[in-house]
């Protein structure tokens, strides 16, 4: 039985694999696994600061201008909770959103996944391993030369952390 771990951020490109993975319908056995992580810290950050700070004391309203207010109940001693409220409701979010993207995939077996994390590649690994994924298939964006000398390419970390082939197309 083939089941390929699709890891999914909520854009187009990421979901054109989906339109790329229509062979699968004439496998018997063929499951999806739609993923997404949440980004744990990040619901709340708003914009960076460059400050270094953790994400708990980044909390607060943010005004038109970036500039942190100040929210009763947040900082260093009230700022976990509503840290831990926010990434609840994150989750509950990318579950709809995968939901939603199950829903539209016809003829093959798709469940969803999601998970809280901080390295993208590695959550993708680790899912795949979770899942037992024989295939993990994605897109990669394309990028120009600076890009690609400074940020790093999540498809070939994913490759650099896991055992199980990762299939790559091109984003549309």
């Amino acid at each position: 039985m083939l089941k390929v771990l699709v890891p999914l951020d909520g854009s187009p490109s990421s979901e054109s694999v989906l339109d790329r993975l229509e062979w699968l319908r004439e496998l018997p056995g063929a499951h999806l696994v739609l993923f997404q992580l949440v980004e744990r810290g990040k619901a709340l950050k708003g914009p960076s600061r460059g400050l270094g700070e953790p994400p708990w004391r980044q909390i607060g309203v943010y005004d038109q201008t970036g500039g942190l207010l100040p929210v009763p109940g947040t900082g260093p001693f009230g700022g976990r909770e509503a840290l831990e409220q926010e990434e609840v409701r994150a989750t509950q979010e990318a579950e709809g959103y995968l939901r939603a993207v199950a829903s539209q995939v016809r003829g093959i077996r798709v469940s969803t996944s999601s998970s809280l994390g901080t390295d993208v590649a590695r959550s993708i690994a680790d899912a795949a391993r979770a899942e037992k994924a024989t295939l993990i298939a994605m897109t990669r964006r394309r990028h120009n030369v600076l890009v690609r000398l400074f940020r790093r390419i999540t498809w070939s970390a994913v490759l650099r952390r896991t055992d199980v082939p990762v299939l790559v197309y091109w984003a549309r």
